[in-house]
């Protein structure tokens, strides 16, 4: 029977990561479903959906685990349940905005609040154009509970924005 897990992988980053990584859960018979990867400061960050028989599932998490000891990475296994069905994101939400702590926190409970579900959520800090401010960008795939319909989620982020002085698009998913 098909099983699922989900596996973390964080430590100092270096060429042949994700090539050592994939390998072993390739010689288990594993397949990689879904993943995310990056840089983060100096270490480098994986999180990974594994699919496979619940045996070879298990034994690429031990490899994995053991490889993540003698690499000085944290890695950490666990089962989950199989993926729901594929479904677009209700919206996606772009963000910019002058860097402050708390954006994300404010931003993501105000969703909260209103019955949306952070699907994907990517963020960075960038220079802006001619200033060299520090400018936050989030960019996020949401879907609603069915709450809140899309034009008055719209409505609502357009006011969150103006509050807090934060430029925010709101799209209907492609």
């Amino acid at each position: 029977m098909r099983a699922y897990a989900v596996v973390s992988v964080i430590g100092p980053d270096r060429p042949g990561i994700v090539d050592e990584v994939s390998r072993l859960a390739a010689e288990r018979r594993c397949n990689i479903e879904d993943s995310r990867m990056a840089v983060l400061g100096g270490d480098f960050a994986l999180i990974m959906l594994l699919a496979g028989e619940k045996p070879q599932l298990e034994a690429a998490g031990a490899d994995i685990g053991k490889w993540g000891r003698e690499q000085a990475m944290s890695v950490l296994s666990r089962p989950t349940s199989a993926p729901a069905k594929a479904g677009k994101p209700s919206a996606e939400i772009a963000i910019e905005m002058p860097d402050q702590p708390g954006i994300v926190a404010r931003v993501t409970h105000f969703l909260a609040e209103r019955g949306a579900n952070v699907e994907n959520l990517e963020t960075s800090l960038r220079p802006a154009p001619f200033t060299g401010t520090p400018t936050f960008a989030m960019q996020m795939d949401i879907r609603s509970s069915g709450q809140l319909p899309l034009e008055e989620l719209r409505k609502a982020l357009q006011d969150l924005a103006r509050d807090e002085d934060i430029h925010i698009t709101v799209g209907k998913a492609l």
